[in-house]
């Protein structure tokens, strides 16, 4: 399975949950794509193991599911990247409300 990861600027305290949601995907097999300026920051933080990944830069991009990690704004970022590409979307929430991700994340 291919997965698109779009993310918004996260924290330490997020970290644990980016850590176990990329642990979880490399154990499954799949096959992951991560936003540029997620990456970047992933890149940056050398507490994170971040496994081999593609980097999507734009809107050309193909996948058999989207995760959003963040809030409303990240969710409505995701769909827009999206676009009519057929893709599904899940939302995690890492923020404090959330009316689009459907599921909350916990550490």
């Amino acid at each position: 399975m291919n997965i698109a990861i779009f993310g918004k600027k996260y924290d330490t305290a997020e970290r644990a949950i980016i850590q176990r949601l990329l642990d979880t995907l490399v154990q499954m097999g799949c096959n992951m794509s991560i936003e540029l300026s997620l990456y970047k920051q992933l890149q940056q933080d050398t507490d994170l193991l971040l496994p081999q990944v593609a980097v999507i830069d734009g809107n050309e991009f193909s996948a058999d599911m989207a995760l959003s990690i963040g809030g409303d704004g990240t969710f409505l970022h995701t769909a827009t990247c999206v676009g009519d590409k057929n893709i599904p979307i899940l939302g995690i929430n890492t923020g404090h409300l959330g009316f689009l991700a459907d599921l909350r994340a916990t550490t």
